[in-house]
């Protein structure tokens, strides 16, 4: 079984990103999800739209639905920071920011995922 890395908590000056968007993603398809963003997001990157500057990542907006601690969805977007913004959406790729906390540096909890989501 998969575990996770242990917990970081970073300074963070906010970031500009590029990412796929998937409002009230539902919880049963997140790996199909997962795959069919980091494919576009690779195609865009072979297209020269954008280049990585860190590694990739899942920004989670909210929980909606379900009970408890089982939510049915979630607003997401998944990408990878850019050191230059996208300028147009490129397909499902466009642009956003990982974000100043109160406008201002904020600290940030990372950890790594040892093994990569795929859809079966």
């Amino acid at each position: 079984m998969s575990t996770l890395s242990e917990m970081h908590v970073i300074d963070f000056p906010g970031f500009p990103t590029v990412v796929v968007r998937s409002p009230g993603q539902a919880m049963g398809t997140l790996p199909q999800f997962m795959d069919t963003a980091f494919r576009a997001l690779g195609a865009a990157v072979q297209r020269g739209a954008c280049a990585p500057a860190g590694p990739a990542f899942s920004k989670y907006r909210g929980l909606t639905g379900g009970s408890g601690e089982a939510p049915e969805s979630v607003d997401l977007e998944v990408g990878y920071p850019v050191d230059v913004p996208l300028a147009v959406l490129t397909g499902d790729v466009g642009p956003s920011i990982l974000p100043l906390v109160c406008g201002r540096e904020g600290r940030v909890r990372w950890c790594r995922i040892p093994s990569s989501w795929h859809a079966d």
